[in-house]
């Protein structure tokens, strides 16, 4: 009777802890509502009302991976109910995208358990979007279709047979993205409107629409923003340096429009040789600098900026620009070869020294870093050593075209006609194999039949 009685009692406030739970998380509290929980859904016998509430509280907090197990055992102790397999369904479909982004084995396991659930949902959108990220776009295109019948989200829909229409070849694809992009310009969703337009191939309709929408508003900087990317994405680069121009004074902190406006400055400085908007371009690239970690993006578009200058003949502009990037990513590879191989240039090679260092700290294994550091070596009359780098940086890659080179003139310079005739050999070799400086190779090769070894060495000469 005592047992009965505790049963019951527990019975009582697991419901009361249920409840408040429940009211946690209608409120937008889903940490409350699992704190309420505790370890309740994790019981043998957990109630399916537990499970369920554990589940969407772990989706509201972006958290699917924990939220599948219970939504999984919910589904399983109700399998007609179709609310519950949508739920258990997105669980596992969130859960396999990221595990996909991260390339992650598990990934395809997630999405064929949420396969075998969006069947049961009776929710063709999710059983599209399931098989279209297993890559079955004939399967999908039909669960589009069939979503479409359910009235389901159109903008959704026609998306997604747009781009399973694509998969499969088919010219249609442009129509569904056109009927998106209807959708999405009646919703003024400029987000989907520029996905769904470039799609479509109708650029031109998204800026007509971003046009009238300044039109209406001159002060309206989403418009002016979207309209300056998409001049920069049609390459209207006039028009669009005057509008991200507008919009980064607007809003300064906004680094996408920054980034877009210093390419867009330098695609103009390209066609109009006007340094004012290389200067204005380099005043905006070191302002992408301050502040957070610079992205990939960001490095690029500094980086292009540097080399921009050393095209305008403007090295030391350049060099103080590759200073500044190398500081702030000293670990980007590409940004330290450039700053080193223009100090290296300049005469500057113990600083070119310093930054070969810091990318060998990273990277000791670069065939591009040995190779550099070896060209240094040489310059600083330390034959042998740059000697020995550049057959390391061959172990590493043994069709580097420029220390293969390296190496070739090492040999030719000493008079070892006999090494330099399998450097040669070797060199053109893996130029034909990557169709890069074949001719180059073959003037190598000729040269030797009328110059075997470089003016004033001797035979016997071999270090």
């Amino acid at each position: 009777m005592a047992s009965l009685k505790a049963w019951l009692l527990c019975a009582l406030l697991a419901a009361a802890d249920l409840a408040a739970a429940e009211k946690a998380l209608a409120a937008g509290k889903p940490s409350e509502a699992l704190r309420l929980l505790g370890a309740l859904p994790e019981a043998e016998d957990a109630p399916v009302r537990a499970l369920l509430l554990a589940g969407r509280a772990h989706l509201a907090l972006d958290d699917p991976s924990s939220a599948v197990e219970p939504l999984l055992r919910a589904a399983e102790l109700q399998p007609d109910d179709a609310d519950t397999a949508r739920l258990a369904a997105q669980a596992c479909y969130r859960s396999g995208l990221e595990a996909q982004r991260r390339r992650a084995r598990e990934a395809r396991l997630w999405l064929h358990d949420a396969l075998r659930y969006a069947e049961r949902s009776n929710d063709a959108l999710l059983l599209a979007s399931v098989q279209e990220s297993l890559g079955r776009p004939e399967e999908a295109l039909k669960s589009y279709r069939k979503a479409a019948d359910q009235e389901r989200d159109p903008l959704a829909v026609w998306e997604g047979q747009g781009r399973c229409l694509r998969m499969l070849g088919r010219d249609e694809y442009k129509q569904a993205f056109g009927k998106a992009l209807d959708v999405a310009l009646q919703r003024r969703d400029v987000g989907a409107a520029w996905r769904t337009a470039f799609a479509a191939d109708e650029a031109a309709r998204l800026l007509r629409w971003l046009d009238e929408e300044v039109k209406k508003s001159p002060d309206a900087v989403w418009a002016r923003r979207w309209r300056g990317f998409a001049r920069e994405k049609r390459l209207l680069y006039a028009g669009a340096v005057e509008d991200l121009r507008w919009t980064v004074g607007k809003t300064p902190h906004d680094r996408p429009a920054r980034q877009a406006l210093v390419g867009v400055l330098l695609a103009s400085y390209r066609s109009t040789q006007q340094e004012a908007l290389l200067d204005e371009a380099e005043q905006h690239a070191r302002a992408l600098l301050e502040g957070d970690v610079p992205d990939a993006l960001v490095i690029s578009r500094v980086h292009w900026t540097a080399w921009t200058h050393l095209q305008a003949g403007r090295p030391a502009r350049a060099v103080a620009l590759l200073r500044l990037l190398h500081r702030t990513a000293p670990r980007n590879l590409d940004v330290g070869l450039s700053l080193a191989a223009q100090l290296r240039r300049g005469g500057d090679l113990d600083e070119a020294g310093e930054v070969y260092r810091v990318l060998l700290d990273s990277y000791p294994d670069d065939p591009d870093v040995l190779n550099d550091l070896a060209i240094l070596e040489d310059g600083r009359g330390r034959r042998s050593a740059a000697r020995k780098l550049w057959k390391r940086a061959l172990e590493e890659d043994p069709e580097h075209l420029s220390a293969l080179e390296n190496l070739f003139t090492d040999s030719w310079e000493r008079g070892d006609s006999v090494q330099a005739h399998r450097w040669v050999a070797r060199g053109l070799a893996a130029a034909e194999l990557q169709s890069k400086s074949v001719n180059r190779w073959k003037w190598f090769r000729d040269r030797l039949l009328w110059a075997p070894r470089a003016f004033g060495t001797e035979d016997g000469s071999v270090e």
